[in-house]
């Protein structure tokens, strides 16, 4: 990321460098006025900064655990290239919690499935009567669980 602040640095001293410099001799014409900075750039589009950031979450929380459980920060995707060093920061983590809730959800759901699976078909008929009934939880079900068996096992 220095890259980009020491390539901002130098597209900044070429500006100043070259500002002002113009071949009028023999010219009688007005010269221009000097372009302003508040006329949008039609080669960069702007960026929402709030869509960038989530963006960015969204790609590192795509990005594969390796063996140990390490999410690289390094290459930083295409997705944060716009983002300062601490707003990727900020966004990495908030990517690695994304991924990392996605991965509980897929494991709760994998553990309720077997549990589920495990049930006689009248202990399931009567936990879906009882859903159907408005019981939200029943005996030693928590209520995420009696909330995935209401809403995808009845």
């Amino acid at each position: 990321m220095p890259t980009r602040s020491a390539a901002a640095a130098v597209l900044l001293a070429a500006a100043a460098f070259t500002a002002g410099c113009s071949s009028n001799s023999g010219s009688t014409a007005k010269p221009s006025p000097p372009a302003t900075s508040a006329q949008p750039s039609s080669t960069a589009p702007a960026v929402d900064p709030a869509a960038a950031r989530k963006a960015c979450v969204d790609a590192v929380s795509a990005i594969p655990a390796d063996g140990n459980g390490q999410v690289p920060s390094e290459p930083v995707p295409a997705a944060c290239k716009s983002l300062s060093d601490s707003d990727y920061l900020d966004a990495y983590t908030d990517g690695i919690a994304k991924s990392n809730e996605a991965g509980r959800e897929r494991l709760d759901h994998a553990t309720w499935d077997a549990a589920w699976d495990s049930l006689g078909r009248d202990t399931q008929a009567d936990l879906c009567t009882a859903f159907q009934t408005g019981l939200k939880a029943t005996g030693g079900l928590a209520h995420d669980e009696a909330q995935y068996f209401r809403d995808n096992k009845c």
